[in-house]
């Protein structure tokens, strides 16, 4: 599924995943409405939720952060594959296109 659309407010992590010597892995939420359907199913104005893992190197030496970082009002392409009943997932890093950055931060996990 490919899709354009925009990421709206509301970014959650919902678990950390994983956490190894270099990294902590975090799965993040956030709602994103479609503009325009390049491949899938949906339609232009659905909302959906885009979950994303985001790796995070700040406790080690090993690299930098990587994974997709979906932030509020960021717009662009997303590849997307289905999780679960309007959750979709972006698969690998490079899974978002940006087309206009989003502004803040990712929220910390608790």
């Amino acid at each position: 599924m490919i899709v354009e659309g925009e990421a709206l407010e509301s970014i959650r992590c919902m678990e950390k995943v994983e956490s190894n010597r270099c990294s902590d892995v975090y799965r993040y939420e956030i709602p994103v409405v479609i503009r325009r359907v390049l491949k899938g199913k949906f339609k232009a104005g659905e909302k959906i939720t885009v979950s994303y893992l985001h790796y995070d190197y700040g406790k080690s030496d090993c690299v930098g952060d990587q994974g997709p970082v979906i932030l509020p009002g960021q717009e662009g392409l997303f590849y997307l594959r289905s999780q679960s009943e309007k959750v979709y997932d972006a698969f690998h890093w490079s899974a978002v296109k940006t087309t206009r950055p989003g502004a803040g931060f990712l929220p910390k996990c608790r």
